[in-house]
C-alpha cells in the first residue's frame, strides 16, 4: 500500500486554482459585508428600542400603575402618545417632560 501512495500524483491546473482562490476571496468579502450589515442592523435596533419610545408595558413597569390606569393616561388628550396600529407609544423625552408639569389628575 505504501508503494501505491508514493506513486500517486496530483495534477493541478493553475488556472482552476486561481479561479478557486478568486471565488474564495469573493465569498470572504461577501461574508464581511453581511457581518457589517448585521452589526448596523443591531446598532439601529438598539437605538430604536433604547432611545425613542416607551410602550404601555414600559410605562406600567416604570410607574407601577395598573394597566387600566396607564391606558387611561395614554388616552388623555394632553398626553403625548401616538398609536401605530393597536400599539400605543410615547416618546421617552415627551413622557418625562409630561411628568415635569405639576398637575393633579382625578380619574
Amino acid at each position: 500500500m505504501g508503494n501505491q501512495l508514493s506513486k500517486l500524483t496530483v495534477s493541478i491546473d493553475t488556472k482552476e486554482l486561481d479561479e478557486i482562490i478568486e471565488r474564495l476571496e469573493y465569498a470572504k468579502q461577501l461574508l464581511k459585508e453581511i457581518n457589517d450589515d448585521i452589526e448596523t442592523l443591531k446598532s439601529n435596533s438598539e437605538i430604536i428600542n433604547n432611545e425613542c419610545f416607551y410602550t404601555v408595558q414600559d410605562v406600567i413597569e416604570l410607574t407601577g400603575y395598573s394597566k387600566p390606569t396607564v391606558l387611561g393616561l395614554f388616552n388623555m388628550t394632553d398626553f403625548p402618545s401616538c398609536s401605530l396600529g393597536r400599539k400605543k407609544l410615547v416618546k421617552k423625552s415627551a413622557f418625562w417632560k409630561f411628568f415635569d408639569k405639576k398637575i393633579v389628575y382625578k380619574w
